[in-house]
């Protein structure tokens, strides 16, 4: 709500003829005013993850490598056994 509007709303809470229209229409321009700040905070929050995933996007986060996992004493003999064939004298 604007400014002005809030003019008119305390001009006429301050005429006592008056003071039951200024609230009716204060509780109204409140329930309108928390209507529209709930949706500019939703609007907000979309825009921030909008943006941190695009940001995500652009920096291609480095990906974290898998250890590798140790040989059996299978494989290890495997591999020393044809290492001893593979050689050249």
């Amino acid at each position: 709500m604007k400014k002005a509007e809030y003019s008119d709303i305390i001009t006429l809470l301050g005429n006592p003829d008056t003071v039951a229209e200024g609230l009716v229409k204060l509780s109204d321009k409140l329930t309108v005013d928390e209507a529209e700040f709930g949706k500019l905070t939703e609007s907000n929050n979309s825009l921030r993850d909008t943006n941190a995933k695009l940001a995500l996007r652009i920096t291609e986060p480095v990906k974290v490598t898998e250890p590798e996992k140790e040989k059996t004493d299978e494989e290890i003999f495997n591999d020393l056994f044809t290492s001893q064939f593979n050689k050249e004298d």
